[in-house]
């Protein structure tokens, strides 16, 4: 194998790792999953404002829907990407960052009064 052969070789994982790349991210922001994940977020935190014991009693139902879109992504993603440690981090900063902006705001969205 000669020295051009292996920077071709080296190019075409290059390329391809890029391809699947955008066909995961073009598969995760299509339409449908977007509509799915912004009812859930609506859902989730459009709850709290309902008196007891309706406000947590959505929080199940919507723990139930988010478990059947990410099963129903991994089952219809037409590329498999495994999670790295650098994207559960960014997973986990962003969930832990819309947390502390609905604790944060003064409200209480999540039953936590800041007296």
């Amino acid at each position: 194998m000669t020295f051009h052969d292996v920077r071709d070789a080296l190019d075409d994982i290059r390329r391809r790792g890029g391809q699947a790349h955008a066909e995961h991210v073009r598969y995760g922001m299509s339409w449908l999953c977007l509509l799915a994940e912004a009812l859930l977020v609506f859902a989730a935190f459009a709850s709290y404002d309902l008196p007891n014991p309706w406000g947590g009693a959505v929080l199940f139902p919507s723990l139930l829907w988010a478990a059947g879109m990410i099963a129903v992504y991994l089952r219809n993603a037409p590329v498999r990407i495994p999670l790295t440690s650098k994207d559960a981090l960014h997973g986990e900063a962003a969930g832990l960052g819309v947390l502390s902006m609905e604790v944060g705001d003064g409200s209480h969205g999540l039953g936590i009064s800041n007296e």
